[in-house]
């Protein structure tokens, strides 16, 4: 979905995407089939392959709906007197708890089959749904939009070689750790169902990453 977009074609889009997000919360992903979104959106199923590929696409336009929760908290938890590696290991904290308390949907978002057509589809969901974008503005904005964890992790390191965190020389090396350590992570709570609570997942996870950080100077 590259193109712009008409009218009548975000109203329509908007339909399914919210009616995909309702059967998500009230059944589960694993349930969600193309008859069930279709008739819920009022449209049939023919309908919906005109505006998405496949069910999986659909999906990942319904989960992006989940990042205000995680931005809201986010813009809460940052501070201006923050250095730029608490506000780097603070937005992993956040993102941390959002993600295990909706692995499926938001492993599928971030890693699944779509992963590199996120951006643009982030940049399409906030066109039919502008308004949910709300006051967010310079960082935050630019968190939202800029899709791949990779390129968001990307854009933060200049903070942090100027800061004297990162050398230069490992920044792109510290990327590909931590957001592959931090794929692993939501990998084995979704896929391998790690039983243990919240807290402790997210807790792995923020000592992995403190390590790589700390090898990174």
């Amino acid at each position: 979905m590259e193109k712009e977009l008409n009218i009548k074609q975000k109203r329509v889009m908007s339909y399914f995407i919210i009616s995909a997000r309702r059967l998500i919360e009230e059944e589960g992903v694993d349930k969600l089939t193309v008859r069930k979104v279709a008739a819920d959106a009022g449209y049939n199923s023919a309908t919906l392959y005109n505006y998405f590929e496949d069910m999986e696409e659909l999906v990942v336009f319904a989960s992006i709906g989940y990042l205000k929760q995680y931005i809201a908290k986010l813009e809460k938890a940052l501070s201006d007197d923050m250095n730029a590696k608490e506000r780097y290991r603070t937005i992993y904290q956040v993102f941390s708890k959002a993600c295990f308390e909706k692995t499926e949907i938001l492993y599928s978002l971030f890693y699944g089959k779509y992963k590199k057509r996120l951006k643009n589809a982030v940049s399409v969901y906030y066109d039919i749904f502008p308004d949910e974008l709300g006051h967010h503005g310079g960082e935050i904005l630019q968190m939202l939009t800029q899709g791949e964890i990779f390129q968001r992790d990307m854009a933060i390191m200049p903070s942090l070689v100027e800061q004297g965190f990162v050398a230069e020389a490992n920044v792109e090396q510290t990327v590909i750790l931590i957001t592959r350590m931090f794929q692993s992570y939501l990998y084995d709570a979704w896929i391998k169902n790690d039983e243990r609570n919240i807290e402790l997942q997210i807790q792995s996870v923020m000592d992995t990453f403190d390590y790589i950080m700390e090898k990174a100077k």
